[in-house]
């Protein structure tokens, strides 16, 4: 009946069978049925679906609105952002995915300012901009070119400049509490007085296309716009001209030039959603004077004060006491170390009260794939309380099964969960986290012991002991039995084991131990023999999977997860073989759905070369990813290859500001065997490149958690002479603690090594080995330059 009724309404709309016939092989071959399909991504992708049917429908037919920055790249035939529209039916952002995130600690809402200092203030909305005329010309931002943009301090305020001959724009946003403030500066730098009208303009478009504004009002009383009979925006003086336009009277720039324009007396609708204001100020400019104005957003439903508003210098003190106190990285390179100060930022910024995302706008939701590298680092940088809060709120995606489900059918999440808490409690030197989130992580632990593929009936397929058919991570391709699934569980497992050593709960260890030699030979299994159509002697993604580009799934055995108990020739092999073939302009370029250069996964085959120890392709790598920040210090998640602009997700990335701190702590210091409480190595220096040693400055690393208990290493290079001070202070988790100090060159002689320590060459590095529960050490080495 329902094969009959299909083919009715298919004859009724001309619809040819064959679509039908694409769809559902389009549905076989992506592996999704009802138990893998992430439901909860559907509003974001119908969003994004639906704006690009309204973008095509709209920009292209109504040219004479002024449109944003992106699109105005994109539409443009002469530019490299230039996208056919054809027969797409579609105009979405793919070029220029570029915004900074200005949020603080105090407020779930992060907005967002793009490269030419359009600022949206709330998720999905309108965004606030500033125009100036000037002898009769309307000069908007977004259309010219010679427009620089940067961050106050490093820190999530960022500033917008635009210079012509006879006066400079500046535009600064940033939130306080829970304001946006947006102040603008006008500076004459002519020898005339000049005359310009400043517009601030409230425009029914973003990032991401048009965004919908039924209704806008305006108090002149209290100075105020009203947009949707919600959000507000306060302007600092009284203006001289209010326009309102909708679609039926067009674009409030083209009202400009009209001095009768009446559409501006209170409020005003639009049926269509293109609702837009401007505000206009008439000003005289003295020589080397400025005016200064200024609108305000409160960000929540609290009662606006003009005289609460905080200035910028407040704002930046506020920041600097909150990083104060925490990990001190000193390095001389200015460039990084402006990097690892805005990535602070960013991975705080996007703690909400609730949750932690890995976005201000497209991915402001919660994923415990994303947290999972966030939280790491936070943890990493000494910001514990805000990590305990976050992991406060992981046992309410806890099913009753013991699933920790973010995203349904997305099989990483409980490995994930079990190895960041561990993880987080021992670089907090808190124990007593392990023992309240026990029984949550002894649930989740069952959790992955049940949902194993053990059905007998199955047992000669080659994914019986795994994981079912997921898309944890999207890019790695179709839903597949993946082995980033599977090695995070595994990890998880390893991670709970530990945690059992330390509660000393002998009855779970019992269950963990047998659960793991279970699942570890069958991993070793697949991982020993050819089990892929392409091997070349590396790892697809998958089992009896094509070498792809979402074979980089397999590098998370090396880095994040240290689980190399198998081949591990393979492991290099692939971490090889990704370089040679799937890097493109010096970034790892993921063909699948990304389909541009990843920042974040770059940094994480830069992080396995690192824990490999190849010190110089680590380097290499972790540099020309720093060459690809923008001039406010962050990235999008994918880089188009010609543009340089963003290609999909958020235009700014948590999940790389996280890679980047981790890179940079962990090339000082990281842990190696980590996993049994008998054992623990840490390598000490193993990513330090030659040139930060010989310069004739202090590179330190101070106060840094690591699982072991904390240590703070300085060096200081003078005359030859390299003066290292190593002060570490366990937490008496571990054992036993043995230290590699792993030096890029060799050293002529050494001073002061205590008795217990040696000393070996290998190539071109010196390694020098100790072992002690706690210490104090300075020592001296002679480098002949």
């Amino acid at each position: 009946m329902f094969k009959y009724f299909l083919k009715k309404i298919l004859s009724l709309f001309n619809i040819p069978v064959s679509s039908i016939r694409y769809f559902r092989l389009s549905n076989k071959l992506s592996g999704l049925n009802k138990s893998n399909l992430p439901v909860e991504l559907i509003p974001l992708n119908t969003t994004q679906f639906s704006r690009g049917m309204l973008n095509y429908t709209f920009f292209q037919h109504y040219p004479d609105w002024k449109i944003p920055f992106w699109a105005v790249q994109q539409y443009d035939p002469s530019n490299k952002s230039f996208i056919p529209r054809s027969h797409l039916g579609l105009s979405v952002n793919v070029t220029n995915r570029n915004w900074t995130a200005i949020g603080n600690l105090n407020c779930d809402v992060e907005p967002i300012v793009d490269p030419r200092g359009s600022v949206m203030p709330f998720r999905n909305g309108w965004t606030l901009e500033l125009w100036i005329k000037h002898n009769g010309l309307l000069i908007i931002p977004a259309y010219v070119t010679n427009v620089k943009q940067n961050l106050i301090n490093n820190l999530p305020l960022v500033k917008t400049v635009f210079e012509q001959p006879e006066f400079v724009l500046s535009m600064s946003a940033y939130t306080a509490e829970k304001d946006l403030i947006c102040n603008y500066e006008i500076e004459n730098i002519s020898q005339e007085v000049i005359r310009l009208e400043i517009i601030v303009a409230i425009r029914p478009f973003n990032p991401e296309g048009v965004s919908i504004v039924s209704k806008i009002s305006f108090d002149r009383e209290e100075k105020e716009f009203v947009i949707n009979n919600a959000d507000k925006v306060y302007l600092s003086e009284q203006p001289d001209k209010i326009i309102l336009s909708n679609l039926k009277y067009g674009d409030s720039a083209s009202l400009l030039e009209n001095e009768n324009v009446l559409i501006s007396s209170s409020e005003l609708e639009c049926e269509n959603g293109l609702a837009n204001a401007a505000a206009l100020f008439k000003v005289d400019i003295k020589s080397n004077r400025k005016k200064v104005l200024a609108a305000y957003v409160p960000l929540t439903n609290h009662k606006f004060n003009f005289l609460g508003i905080k200035s910028e210098a407040k704002v930046i003190e506020e920041w600097d006491l909150l990083l104060s106190n925490k990990v001190f990285i000193n390095i001389p390179d200015e460039k990084i170390t402006s990097l690892i100060k805005a990535s602070t930022c960013t991975s705080l910024q996007f703690c909400d009260s609730d949750t932690i995302t890995p976005g201000p706008f497209i991915y402001h939701q919660f994923w415990f794939r994303d947290a999972a590298f966030q939280i790491n680092s936070l943890s990493k940088f000494g910001f514990i309380e805000v990590v305990e809060r976050l992991l406060t709120l992981f046992p309410k995606y806890q099913k009753r099964d013991g699933y920790f489900q973010s995203q349904k059918g997305e099989w990483d999440s409980n490995g994930q969960v079990i190895w960041m808490i561990m993880q987080h409690a021992l670089l907090s030197n808190d124990i007593k986290i392990l023992r309240n989130y026990f029984d949550i992580l002894y649930k989740a632990v069952k959790w992955i012991g049940k949902k194993r593929i053990t059905d007998e009936k199955k047992i000669n397929e080659y994914f019986f002991g795994l994981l079912p058919k997921g898309l944890s991570a999207e890019h790695l391709g179709l839903a597949d039995y993946y082995y980033w699934d599977n090695f995070w569980s595994l990890a998880g497992i390893k991670s709970f084991m530990m945690i059992c050593e330390i509660l000393k709960e002998e009855s779970a260890i019992e269950y963990a131990k047998i659960l793991y030699r279970d699942y570890d030979k069958t991993l070793n299994k697949l991982l020993t023999i050819k089990n892929n159509s392409v091997n070349l002697g590396c790892l697809a993604s998958a089992p009896n999977k094509f070498l792809d580009s979402g074979m980089i799934g397999t590098i998370s055995a090396i880095y994040p997860l240290q689980i190399l108990d198998y081949d591990k020739g393979k492991f290099d092999s692939s971490l090889e073989y990704i370089y040679e073939n799937y890097f493109h302009n010096k970034l790892f370029f993921q063909n699948i759905i990304h389909s541009g250069g990843n920042p974040y996964i770059t940094l994480q085959i830069a992080h396995s070369y690192l824990y490999l120890g190849k010190r110089e392709m680590f380097y290499k790598i972790l540099k020309d990813v720093v060459e690809y920040a923008s001039p406010t210090f962050n990235f999008p998640e994918a880089i188009h290859p010609l543009t340089g602009g963003g290609v999909i997700g958020d235009g700014h990335h948590g999940w790389a500001a996280a890679e980047i701190l981790s890179a940079i702590r962990d090339a000082f210091v990281f842990e190696k065997n980590y996993y049994s409480i008998e054992s623990i190595e840490l390598v000490l220096l193993s990513g330090i490149p030659k040139e930060w040693i010989l310069k004739e400055k202090e590179l330190s690393i101070l106060k840094a958690p690591i699982l072991s208990g904390t240590i703070s290493i300085v060096i200081i290079y003078e005359s030859n002479q390299i003066k290292v001070d190593i002060i570490y202070t366990s937490n008496n988790i571990y054992t036993n603690e043995n230290f590699k100090i792993v030096l890029p060159f060799k050293i002529k002689s050494a001073n002061q090594i205590t008795a217990f320590s040696s000393i070996s060459i290998n190539g071109n590095e010196t390694i020098i080995s100790l072992n002690a529960a706690s210490m104090n050490l300075a020592f001296e080495l002679s480098y002949n330059a």
